[in-house]
């Protein structure tokens, strides 16, 4: 049989009054891809990211692991990853204590964020106040509230966005390692370059 596709989307609009945010998107996603999501700002690439986390309505269908987002909103939800734009993290927390009050509130346990720390390779600076760390580390830290419960999907919007070349390479490092264990993840953009080398494909 067919691989069910990771993330399905199908002439998926968005109207907010008379304008058309998102015009009839169809694409698909399997496990172990990376999908890049190209256009200026305003081209509606936050907006698909809501209606696949199914917190606004939308004509069309987006299916994550087979289940329909507007059926079974929750449980899709509970499939993906998503790192904001902006990520919110008290600037006077340390960055492991950030990640622990994160995880319980997921209920994955305490353990998991020394383990993810580790992962993006922030573990020796786990006890650095948020505030104390660089675009780069903080965009690493947010990737790790991200893969908090392990999900199969990540939304990342814009995360390199204000990364100068180093921390945008540590960044794609981890990226390349989380498409390595089989996820799938869809990445907006508005330049090229900050993702080029490391998408399986561009929409545009």
């Amino acid at each position: 049989p067919a691989e069910t596709p990771a993330v399905a989307v199908t002439g998926l609009t968005k109207r907010y009054g008379r304008t058309t945010a998102v015009d009839n998107l169809t694409f698909a996603l399997k496990p172990g891809q990376i999908v890049a999501l190209l256009g200026p700002n305003g081209a509606g690439k936050t907006t698909t990211f809501k209606c696949i986390l199914g917190i606004t309505s939308f004509d069309g269908s987006v299916e994550v692991g087979g289940k329909s987002v507007r059926d079974r909103g929750k449980d899709t939800r509970g499939l993906i990853g998503y790192l904001p734009q902006t990520p919110a993290f008290d600037a006077a927390e340390p960055a492991e204590a950030a990640l622990q009050f994160l995880a319980e509130l997921k209920d994955v346990g305490r353990a998991r964020a020394g383990a993810l720390l580790q992962r993006v390779h922030l573990y020796e600076e786990r006890r650095l106040k948020v505030g104390e760390l660089s675009g780069g580390m903080r965009q690493r830290l947010a990737l790790a509230a991200a893969l908090l419960s392990d999900p199969p999907v990540l939304l990342l919007d814009e995360p390199t966005a204000n990364l100068d070349i180093e921390s945008r390479s540590q960044f794609h490092a981890v990226l390349a390692e989380q498409r390595a264990e089989g996820k799938a993840v869809i990445v907006s953009t508005h330049f090229i370059e900050s993702i080029s080398g490391l998408a399986d494909r561009f929409i545009v």
